[in-house]
């Protein structure tokens, strides 16, 4: 496979991207302008301290781990393509890159009550309040809106891997992936790995949701699921025994 140029990379993300190229080239630079919603690490800033990267990937506990390493609540969710792009080659390989990921069962039904509850901001809202209106409930929603085109229509909604992947289809661009379900050691070996004795709490959970999602799935349910999934499936190794 090719491999594109830094400058490729870079108007590629500008043309998509123009406003966060401004701001994240703003951090790069050490400018005052310092958003903490981009979880990039390295000496640039007196602010940051190890050189690595987080992809936080909606509804993986990323707020989580971000306030816990990056004093954050902030929320962007870049790809592993997007920090290539501002990062340059030489940078992105040589940072440690870490996610952590979930079921997407659990996932899915975890965006689902969240956005349904308001989500996070206005425009979670207004998503919600225009698209999930339209269905009974989540099984409706499920059988009657999931699929492989629709699942990125909203951020909540998209594969975990397509944050992961540089390529459509290629191998994970990640040094270290965390799981949901075992978060808090995960998190430790990540502490660990970036020399710091912070601890993790749980923040931003989805609470007016069944406790066991196992309960919520039909057949139907599950097939479509798997279809519009089937690469976090199949690649980040779920399914829907696991627990």
């Amino acid at each position: 496979m090719t491999t594109l140029s830094d400058k490729t990379y870079l108007l590629m993300y500008l043309a998509r991207h123009p406003g966060k190229f401004r701001r994240f080239r703003a951090i790069l630079n050490n400018t005052k302008r310092y958003d903490r919603s981009y979880f990039v690490s390295d000496s640039l800033s007196p602010l940051l301290k190890h050189k690595c990267i987080f992809i936080h990937i909606p509804k993986c506990g990323g707020i989580s781990v971000a306030q816990a390493l990056f004093s954050s609540n902030g929320t962007s969710h870049l790809s592993v393509c997007d920090y290539r792009a501002l990062l340059g080659k030489q940078r992105f390989d040589s940072y440690l890159k870490f996610t952590f990921v979930r079921d997407p069962w659990d996932r899915l039904a975890s965006a689902y009550y969240f956005l349904k509850s308001g989500g996070r901001n206005k425009w979670d809202k207004a998503w919600a309040e225009d698209t999930l209106s339209r269905y009974s409930g989540f099984q409706d929603f499920v059988e009657n809106w999931i699929s492989p085109k629709n699942i990125y229509e909203w951020i909540h909604f998209r594969p975990q891997c397509s944050f992961l992947q540089l390529h459509a289809k290629t191998q994970l661009a990640v040094d270290f992936i965390g799981h949901v379900e075992t978060m808090d050691d995960d998190f430790e070996i990540i502490a660990s790995r970036l020399n710091t004795s912070k601890s993790l709490k749980k923040i931003n959970q989805t609470n007016n949701r069944p406790n066991t999602y196992h309960e919520l799935y039909t057949k139907s349910m599950l097939q479509a699921v798997h279809a519009a999934y089937s690469d976090d499936i199949n690649l980040l190794g779920y399914n829907f025994d696991l627990n």
